[in-house]
């Protein structure tokens, strides 16, 4: 019994791929397994008519089981779309050609019951007027054998007690068809909704995990209440509950330090009708109390058609801290600067005003001069550090600014 199954598994996935779709791959599969049940009663319609000696039958059988075995084959190089076709094309014909041989007494026609449901089978909704074409086929073709009579040069002529065998084969074969066409639609549906189903269900598992272990608090919030409806563990650990019910009915804005404006609630809503999403650094505070800083994302998303709020905080406390820190640092030394400079500029003033003071006991004339322009040298120095000091950066001076200020000081 498994080798059976093997088998048939391995004929129902001649030709399917990897990168088949779940739709495609459940047509193929039914495709695949209705043409090898084709060609398996061929082979006994060939049996039986051997038995009966009817070597013309035998010989229309092994033409349309040709056919049947090029379905086959054209599946396997993955030409769905004309061995979709050819399959019911040659089921048709092979129906057809059965009632002309044994008439309208033998119920051959049964077999366009099962056949007329299979276009539907093999192809999907987006494909109904394929399927109704080949409907219309099915029904044109048998309003046809009645218009003739279910007549044709090549028919036969039975005997009563034969052409009861030959009825009651072709009801059997119609009954058991039937049977099989519902039966696989319904086992490859079933199966097909299974794996969609544990599909789904993984794909649920696998985004209910990144929710739940995501480093950022995350929180789903209702639009219209603006209230909290979902909670991941991160946030439970962030703002210290004991559980995720405790947010469940609160409002986001409880959890800021210090209360909003309406104009930054204005803000918010322009940012996330325009942007779709809104962004800052809020300080908040956690159910014990505590403090802490995060940065937050709101985006608006839609869960089956209504909308929510989806909001990441990410704690950058200690991002804070360390920002703080350097603040603090840089103002120190802004402040040691400052006072280096005032320094530098007093000393600077003192050394000219002691050279101004001693060329005044000077009386040889070449010797003031040296004084004098001792106490100018000095004097450029100090303005170029006061320049460099008013500036915004110590890379460069306005040099035509010091050269005016520098002119006017000697004159």
């Amino acid at each position: 019994m498994k080798r059976i199954k093997k088998i048939w598994d391995s004929i129902s996935n001649i030709g399917i791929l990897a990168n088949i779709s779940t739709s495609d791959k459940k047509r193929i599969l039914l495709l695949n397994q209705m043409t090898f049940t084709s060609i398996v009663l061929s082979i006994l319609f060939i049996l039986v008519f051997s038995s009966l000696n009817f070597p013309n039958t035998i010989t229309i059988q092994l033409i349309f089981l040709f056919f049947y075995f090029s379905v086959l084959y054209f599946s396997s190089r993955s030409f769905f779309r004309f061995s979709k076709v050819l399959f019911i094309v040659t089921l048709f014909t092979h129906v057809f050609v059965l009632c002309l041989l044994f008439g309208e007494a033998s119920q051959t026609h049964l077999l366009y019951i099962p056949a007329a449901v299979i276009p539907i089978v093999l192809y999907d909704l987006k494909q109904i007027q394929i399927s109704f074409s080949f409907i219309f086929l099915s029904i044109a073709t048998l309003v046809f054998l009645y218009l003739i009579n279910f007549s044709a040069f090549f028919s036969l002529t039975l005997l009563p007690d034969l052409l009861g065998k030959i009825r009651l084969t072709f009801i059997i074969t119609a009954i058991v068809a039937e049977i099989f066409v519902i039966y696989s639609l319904i086992a490859n549906y079933d199966k097909t909704e299974r794996n969609l189903d544990e599909s789904n269900l993984l794909l649920q598992q696998q985004l209910q995990a990144i929710f739940d272990n995501s480093f950022d608090a995350l929180f789903l919030v209702n639009w219209k209440e603006r209230k909290i409806v979902k909670a991941n563990n991160r946030a439970v650990e962030l703002f210290e509950a004991e559980k995720e019910c405790d947010f469940y009915g609160l409002y986001g804005l409880e959890f800021h330090k210090s209360p909003k404006e309406k104009t930054n609630y204005e803000e918010m809503r322009k940012s996330l009708k325009e942007k779709g999403v809104f962004e800052e650094e809020i300080l908040y505070k956690t159910f014990k109390g505590n403090e802490f800083w995060g940065a937050l994302v709101i985006q608006i998303i839609y869960i089956s058609g209504m909308p929510y709020q989806s909001i990441r905080i990410t704690d950058i406390t200690h991002q804070k801290n360390i920002k703080k820190q350097i603040q603090d640092s840089l103002h120190e030394k802004e402040i040691l600067l400052s006072e280096i400079h005032h320094r530098v500029k007093n000393n600077l003033a003192v050394i000219s005003g002691l050279l101004g003071l001693q060329s005044a006991y000077v009386e040889d004339e070449k010797a003031k001069i040296l004084f004098e322009d001792s106490r100018n040298r000095i004097h450029s120095m100090a303005l170029i550090h006061d320049k460099l000091y008013q500036h915004e950066t110590f890379a460069k001076i306005e040099f035509q600014a010091y050269i005016n200020d520098l002119i006017d000081h000697i004159k």
